[in-house]
């Protein structure tokens, strides 16, 4: 008795990159929502260096 295997279905290779990129995309969007924002510091620059006193 023979054991007859069919041959994988054509789309199986797009599928499974289609599938991989949206969970790719998607754990690189919840990664960007749990970044917080932070108010940048102000730069203190000395403004009397270099001038005479």
């Amino acid at each position: 008795m023979a054991i007859h295997k069919r041959p994988p279905h054509p789309a199986r290779g797009p599928v499974f990159l289609i599938v991989l990129l949206v969970v790719v995309i998607g754990a690189v969007v919840l990664i960007a929502r749990s970044a917080h924002e932070t108010q940048p510091k102000p730069i203190e620059v000395d403004v009397t260096r270099g001038q005479p006193a």
